[in-house]
């Protein structure tokens, strides 16, 4: 018997292509989140690093001692008083035994939800269908979750630098709501008081949301909520005045005035903190033939010329029309904010910063986080003006001028922006990406330093923490705590060793080379894997045993080598790309060394695990 299936209409083809093509965008717009999320798994590492052992690690300490109280949450720490962060921490913390991989989820988090607030934001400012909304999104995505901001993502602390322009957007949505007015006023004020005891320039959040408010097109006139308005500010002063209150300048910030000395450098900083988010690849086709320099620097300061121009030039279009055509003023008010606020954060860093690390400090990678906004803020006004540009009276002059249809055009515009955005993203992936992995080696090198940290020198724990006496006091208290994890070595005795035997400790790794080059001077080189894991040590452990001993002989660890030099050769041997970079080469001194003949070895290790493998060779020296 012949079945006949049900047949599908037009319509209803239509319906499913519909489907399929908005599940190909949600897709596409979500794909840089999940490459990111990706890539912070795989990089990032459980170590409190620098400023963790301040914040949260003297609430810890005063927890511990039983000293806290209410004003340690809000102790000023560098520029900013992180209550609301310390809060979340100390909470978190108690949660995950202090496991930092946690706090970059939440950083994640609230990446994640700043991608939301644009999206919901661009439905109610420019009123776009479900799949234009997307493919912006997607574009949009590409810059928020960008790895070029690899030092925020793989630091929990920085969290704290995502929480601004959060709640910068959600007041943005709250006066664009139906809200009654009392009611916005009062949540956007949470929200100030939020970002700015969150991190320093988190007080910018008091300016723009007050501007959204004032603006708003569901505002009503000035006089009818002038009370409310009144309540904001004086709920303003009183924060801002808090803030103040017993405010110390942090040692060795220079006065902001120093940046009017040195006005070129101000100029070139800040034009390089706007295009550092673009810095990395191949974008060298964007440098300006004027600029005498080389490198990402000279990339940055053209790419941040190009968009603050774009980005000026979007706006007086947009405020030279505000008057006439009230739908440009509300669908571009508040992405003229967003930007404004990359804007004038990238003016208060120049001021505070071009004269403490000079125009190349600009580069960091933690200020892309801030810088980014000014170009999400670019393709949304891009939008704005196109559909302004597209519905006014411009249309046939242009047609009569060109011959081109104008809706060609603003379409060819907006595309322009975007693919521009996009290219340079693009080309500035893989870089950051490189220098994530470069990150995640010297983190774990780091945390072995920290595993052994009562019997290795002071080089390595100056890199986790400038003061020796009280990383070293701090890191005790933690490891009390259980907020150091796996525990901290007891002695320097080698304990947690995985029992091999002879003819496997060559996959572990190879001590070739003892090069002596000075009276008790030693470079030492060689490879260390970890093939359980299939991936290169963590670090190598170098020990030395006094052959005197014999066999009774036990290994101590006096220095640690960091993981980080190109084996193609191990790789090809091994037939495993993983291996590609777990070369290692360290000096050392054996000054501190027991005298008489030493046997030295090295050992793979494993930080998560507190494991060490011995490798294959050892080397006799008299000491």
């Amino acid at each position: 018997m012949l079945n006949i299936g049900k047949v599908v209409t037009p319509l209803q083809l239509a319906s499913t292509n519909r489907k399929l093509i908005e599940f190909g965008l949600f897709f596409i717009a979500i794909l840089p989140a999940l490459l990111l999320g990706l890539l912070v798994t795989r990089y990032g590492v459980d170590l409190p690093y620098y400023d963790q052992w301040d914040t949260p690690g003297r609430i810890f300490e005063k927890i511990h001692n039983g000293t806290l109280s209410l004003w340690d949450f809000t102790a000023q720490h560098n520029e900013s008083r992180k209550l609301f962060p310390r809060l979340f921490f100390v909470g978190l913390a108690y949660l995950t035994n202090w496991n930092t991989r946690y706090e970059m989820l939440a950083t994640f988090t609230v990446a994640c939800l700043i991608s939301l607030a644009i999206y919901r934001l661009s439905q109610i400012t420019l009123q776009l269908g479900r799949f234009p909304s997307l493919g912006l999104l997607a574009v949009t995505n590409l810059l928020i979750f960008s790895p070029a901001q690899w030092e925020n993502w793989l630091w929990g602390i920085q969290v704290i630098v995502f929480i601004p322009i959060l709640c910068i957007l959600l007041c943005l949505i709250i006066s664009e709501s139906q809200l009654k007015f009392r009611t916005k006023v009062l949540l956007c004020a949470a929200l100030s008081t939020l970002s700015t005891y969150s991190y320093a320039n988190g007080m910018l959040c008091w300016v723009a949301a007050l501007a959204a408010l004032l603006l708003s097109r569901k505002s009503a006139p000035f006089k009818q909520n002038s009370k409310w308005l009144g309540l904001y500010v004086a709920l303003f002063i009183a924060v801002v005045s808090s803030y103040f209150y017993d405010y110390q300048d942090p040692e060795q910030h220079p006065s902001f005035t120093e940046a009017l000395a040195r006005p070129m450098d101000a100029i070139r900083y800040f034009m390089s903190f706007i295009g550092s988010p673009f810095s990395g690849g191949n974008a060298g086709i964007f440098v300006m033939p004027s600029l005498r320099m080389s490198g990402d620097l000279a990339v940055a300061i053209s790419v941040g010329i190009l968009t603050v121009t774009i980005f000026i030039l979007l706006s007086l279009y947009c405020t030279a029309n505000f008057k006439r055509f009230s739908q440009l003023f509300n669908s571009s008010t508040s992405w003229l904010i967003v930007g404004s606020y990359s804007f004038v954060s990238a003016l208060i860093t120049t001021f505070g910063r071009v004269s403490l690390g000079g125009v190349e400090q600009s580069l960091s990678s933690r200020y892309v986080t801030f810088s980014i906004y000014l170009s999400v803020a670019i393709i949304y006004l891009s939008v704005a003006v196109a559909a302004h540009f597209r519905q006014q009276g411009y249309a046939s002059k242009i047609t009569q001028l060109t011959q081109r249809d104008p809706k060609i055009l603003s379409a060819g515009f907006l595309s322009a922006v975007i693919t521009l955005f996009v290219a340079l993203q693009i080309s500035a992936f893989a870089p950051a990406v490189q220098s994530m992995q470069t990150s995640m080696r010297d983190r774990l090198y780091l945390k072995t330093c920290l595993m052994f940290i009562n019997y290795v020198d002071d080089t390595c724990k100056l890199r986790l923490y400038p003061s020796v006496p009280i990383l070293e006091q701090r890191a005790a208290i933690f490891n009390e705590m259980g907020f150091i994890h796996p525990k901290l070595a007891e002695s320097s005795v080698i304990r947690r060793v995985r029992k091999t035997a002879s003819a496997e400790t060559e996959l572990f790794g190879w001590f070739d080379q003892l090069i002596p080059f000075a009276s008790n001077h030693y470079v030492a080189k060689g490879w260390a894997t970890l093939p359980e894991q299939s991936k290169a040590a963590d670090s190598v452990l170098l020990t030395y045993k006094e052959e005197a001993e014999g066999k009774a002989g036990r290994w101590k660890v006096f220095t640690i080598a960091q993981v980080q030099q190109r084996r193609d050769d191990v790789a090809k041997k091994f037939n495993n790309t993983a291996y590609r970079v777990s070369g290692w080469e360290t000096a050392f001194s054996t000054q501190g060394l027991p005298k008489g003949q030493l046997r030295l070895a090295a050992w793979s290790y494993n930080t998560e695990t507190g494991e060490a493998f011995r490798g294959g060779e050892t080397h006799l020296i008299q000491n």
